[in-house]
């Protein structure tokens, strides 16, 4: 079963273009197959943990418009999602509509029906495991 995570930046309730090659220095070092015509990256973390990652652009040159990140595994994975949702300054969106922001300055760019049941967390791979496991 494949389970979605959104890495979405916000600006004033609107979704706002991220730094694509911001994208690209976070994620490089992990980077195992790229697809750059369907936007895919697949990504393996220190302890063989994987992820899918999709990474739509805005038409700008490096605009990002949303990440979505499946198949992933447990683990040392989801730290680097973390890491790349932080640089990015993107809450992530878990696929029942929860927000996870790192900062609770964040909080107030989220869309008014993301704001409910947003949380600020201490964002890490661990924090997005235990909001994925509660919902």
């Amino acid at each position: 079963m494949s389970y979605s995570l959104f890495l979405i930046r916000f600006e004033h309730g609107e979704a706002a273009v991220m730094d694509g090659a911001l994208f690209d220095e976070v994620i490089g070092p992990c980077v195992v197959k790229r697809e750059p015509e369907h936007g895919f990256v697949l990504v393996r973390a220190a302890d063989g943990g994987e992820a899918d990652i999709y990474a739509r652009t805005s038409g700008t040159e490096s605009g990002l418009t949303s990440v979505m990140i499946s198949y992933f595994s447990p683990g040392l994975v989801l730290d680097v999602i973390a890491r790349l949702a932080q640089q990015l300054e993107a809450a992530v969106v878990l696929q029942e509509g929860v927000a996870l922001v790192h900062t609770s300055g964040r909080l107030e760019d989220l869309p008014e029906d993301l704001r409910s049941d947003a949380e600020v967390v201490n964002l890490t791979g661990t924090a997005i495991q235990v909001a994925i496991d509660r919902v």
